[in-house]
């Protein structure tokens, strides 16, 4: 008897997304243990240093796949990208020439949540990030 096929993987963001938190919890992990074995005399510099680059390498390629799932999750969505270059374009000409201070946080702020909300991998949330930076957009013109 033949075992099964395995399901495909990483097929959605979502899979990719829970991927790159594996490999962060590796990293966290590994991180953990080098500290733990360095200050127990178990470990010497070089080969610590040896880990620290793999733990580096390892958090490098788990964030290049929530840039992957991040871009997953785009494609998914209903805005297309133009709107959303168009979107970010006039939040980032508000964060440049508004001269209030407090306008320009709440800007800034609100385009930050939607770089997290890009990285999260969630359709939902994006849209969500989105319509923030469209109404601080908004509220920035409309208070002069």
């Amino acid at each position: 008897m033949q075992a099964p096929a395995p399901a495909p993987g990483l097929s959605s963001a979502a899979e990719v997304e829970q991927l790159a938190d594996q490999l962060s919890q590796c990293a966290n992990a590994l991180h953990d243990r080098i500290v733990q074995d360095i200050h127990a005399g178990k470990l010497g510099l070089d080969p610590a240093r040896t880990l620290f680059d793999d733990e580096v390498l390892l958090r490098q390629r788990a964030n290049a796949l929530y840039a992957e799932a991040a871009k997953l999750a785009v494609s998914q969505l209903a805005t297309s990208q133009q709107h959303l270059m168009d979107l970010t374009r006039a939040a980032e000409e508000k964060i440049r020439t508004v001269d209030r201070i407090a306008a320009v946080a709440g800007l800034a702020s609100s385009v930050l949540g939607l770089a997290g909300a890009a990285l999260s991998g969630k359709p939902q949330t994006i849209i969500k990030a989105l319509e923030g930076v469209y109404h601080a957009t908004q509220a920035v013109e409309k208070s002069g």
